[in-house]
């Protein structure tokens, strides 16, 4: 085993170990939400307190940073067209609005 599959394989385990943390908060917080028992699996108490997964959410918010920032997206808005940031003193006051 050479160094690189070291790295990979501790990268890994390290990644498997954030996500059964990550797993065990988010299990105790949708136990206490849907007030049911230790015996319910995690994924049949995030179901009953209507929570998202945790990894789901994260992909959701790093999305939207990634639309609000104005990163190309390729294709994913062919047919619509975003918001963009704009300078307040750029626009017209409301009383000079027709």
């Amino acid at each position: 085993m050479n160094n690189r599959d070291r790295a990979y394989r501790s990268v890994c385990i390290v990644r498997l170990g954030v996500r059964k943390m990550i797993d065990a908060v988010q299990r105790s917080v949708a136990l206490k939400a849907c007030r049911a028992h230790r015996s319910v699996s995690l994924h049949s108490a995030l179901i009953f307190s209507r929570l998202l997964p945790l990894d789901i959410r994260v992909r959701k918010a790093a999305w939207l940073y990634d639309v609000k920032r104005g990163k190309d997206l390729g294709d994913t808005f062919v047919d619509r067209e975003l918001e963009t940031l704009v300078y307040f003193g750029d626009l017209p006051h409301p009383a000079h609005v027709p």
